[in-house]
């Protein structure tokens, strides 16, 4: 299948943007451990990649940058999500957890990695991570 060769693309331009203190604060952060699922189930359910990667990070990517990895990706996974399950999830120390995400509709499969930080009153998305394959988002834990 093609849409493995999109993802890569994808985790890698994500896993090379800096994420400052102050884009954190701006674009990654979430009032409550709900309000961030519901954001990044539906974001991925419907493929609205271009906002989930400037949610996360992308902030310092061009519009067209945006759209091009949008349009890989939802070349990669043709059709809408309609399921979505926490295959894995860690508690780590003062306040972090990690978390592996699965996304699918029939034979077409997503995987997600988050590491989140809860600093009082406020959910941080720490990193992101999004793949076609289980075993680099497994290989995190």
């Amino acid at each position: 299948m093609h849409r493995s060769l999109y993802i890569p693309l994808v985790a890698a331009v994500l896993a090379c943007q800096p994420l400052s203190a102050s884009a954190q604060i701006r674009n990654s952060v979430f009032a409550s451990y709900e309000d961030f699922t519901t954001f990044i189930d539906e974001k991925i359910k419907k493929r609205h990649f271009g906002a989930l990667f400037q949610s996360f990070g992308g902030n310092n990517l061009s519009l067209t940058d945006i759209q091009k990895i949008t349009t890989q990706a939802q070349k990669g996974f043709p059709v809408d999500f309609e399921e979505v399950s926490v295959m894995r999830r860690q508690e780590l120390e003062n306040g972090f957890v990690q978390e592996a995400r699965a996304y699918w509709v029939g034979d077409f499969y997503a995987y997600v990695y988050v590491l989140l930080h809860q600093r009082g009153d406020e959910l941080v998305v720490v990193n992101f991570t999004m793949n076609a394959q289980p075993g680099p988002v497994m290989a995190l834990f």
